[in-house]
């Protein structure tokens, strides 16, 4: 297994207790990929750079992540396919 660093915002709609919902879903993913998660930092609520999808802010989270090298495509197709997220970067 390698090890990635997955970069991630949400929306800005979401309260402070609808988040845990929502990286639950996250979580669920990275472990139907076969991989699991060591680390994770929140960086909470802030301005994006530029509007992405019509938003102005993001609630952003930086997870260190285990993952088989074969199940990488299906991570980053099945995150691609999540509404809350505003946009993702999976990095090795």
């Amino acid at each position: 297994m390698s090890t990635y660093e997955l970069l991630f915002i949400l929306k800005p709609d979401f309260a402070e207790s609808e988040l845990e919902g929502v990286l639950e879903q996250i979580r669920d993913v990275v472990e139907k990929s076969r991989g699991e998660v060591i680390e994770e930092d929140s960086w909470g609520k802030r301005s994006l750079a530029y509007n992405i999808k019509g938003f102005q802010e993001g609630y952003y989270f930086v997870w260190q992540i285990s993952v088989p090298e074969t199940d990488v495509a299906y991570l980053k197709k099945t995150l691609g396919m999540n509404d809350d997220l505003i946009r993702f970067m999976l990095v090795k």
